[in-house]
C-alpha cells in the first residue's frame, strides 16, 4: 500500500477497505498518511467488518514521523481493541545495527529498510 492509495479515496477507511478487497490474503495497512494513532482508530474499527468477510488485516506499517513514539501508541491501540494479532512493520529509510536496539523495537517486530526486510 502506499500513500498515493491513501490519498486517492476520499478517507482512510475507504482506502484500507478497497485494499483490503484487492488483497484479501495480504492485508498490511498504510496508517501514517495522515495522523497514524487516528488511522490506528479506523483500523480497529475496519477489522470486525472485514473479519465478517474473512479477511483478516495482518499488519499495519509506518514510515514516517517519530517511529518510536508512534510504534507504542499504535501497538497500545490494536491490543486494548483485542487486535493482537494485527502484526505491525516499520519502514526506515535507513537500516542501522543501533535500530535493533532501540526500546521500541519489541513492539514493531518486523523492520524493513528498502530491499532489506529484518525480522526481530
Amino acid at each position: 500500500m502506499a500513500h498515493s492509495f491513501v490519498q486517492a479515496h476520499d478517507d482512510e477507511i475507504s482506502a484500507f477497505a478497497r485494499f483490503a478487497d484487492a488483497n484479501p490474503g495480504n492485508v498490511v495497512l498504510l496508517i501514517d498518511t495522515y495522523e497514524t494513532e487516528a488511522a490506528a482508530e479506523k483500523v480497529v474499527r475496519l477489522a470486525p467488518k472485514l473479519k465478517q468477510r474473512g479477511i483478516n488485516i495482518q499488519g499495519v506499517r509506518i514510515d514516517n514521523g517519530n517511529l518510536g513514539q508512534h510504534a507504542c501508541k499504535v501497538r497500545a491501540i490494536l491490543d486494548e481493541a483485542g487486535l493482537r494479532e494485527v502484526g505491525s512493520v516499520a519502514t526506515l529509510q535507513e537500516w542501522s545495527d543501533t535500530v535493533g536496539r532501540c526500546s521500541w523495537h519489541h513492539q514493531f517486530p518486523v523492520c524493513s529498510s528498502g530491499a532489506n526486510l529484518n525480522r526481530r
